[in-house]
């Protein structure tokens, strides 16, 4: 970036996107693969037990939540929050938000309406979430 001045202009962000952890795909990429193999070694050892088809039924579960998480993101928008989902995606205007708090690991929103909206999960990383929100609310 060119200096004039001694000064560093700064470049107003168009758009911050926040995502759930990376490690949480590791976690769910093993739990799969442990599914998988045990669902295998079960029906191989016992045949069709109920072990058998609930680990494989967790084989078929794991894969749905790695794409839940894929698909999952925070849009911080210069006017408007946007919450992406696997079932949807809500939008919130800026002038709507009143604060951002934590509680129990989760960021909620206060509305202006009164109403708390419970951002998704980012893993470890939620004091991170809410930092990244008051710093949004507070920019304009």
């Amino acid at each position: 970036m060119a200096r004039q001045h001694g000064i560093i202009p700064l470049v107003p962000r168009e758009q911050t996107t926040l995502r759930p952890a990376p490690w949480l795909y590791a976690v769910l990429a093993a739990g799969d693969l442990g599914a998988t193999a045990g669902a295998v070694l079960m029906y191989l050892e016992q045949g069709i037990s109920w072990l058998t088809l609930g680990l494989a039924g967790l084989s078929i579960l794991f894969p749905v939540g790695f794409v839940g998480f894929a698909v999952t993101r925070i849009d911080l928008l210069p006017d408007e929050l946007r919450v992406t989902r696997l079932l949807g995606r809500r939008s919130v205007a800026k002038s709507d938000v009143t604060s951002a708090k934590m509680d129990g690991g989760v960021v909620f929103l206060q509305l202006r309406n009164g109403q708390w909206f419970k951002l998704p999960s980012a893993g470890d990383n939620s004091v991170g979430v809410l930092d990244s929100v008051q710093a949004w609310l507070k920019d304009g």
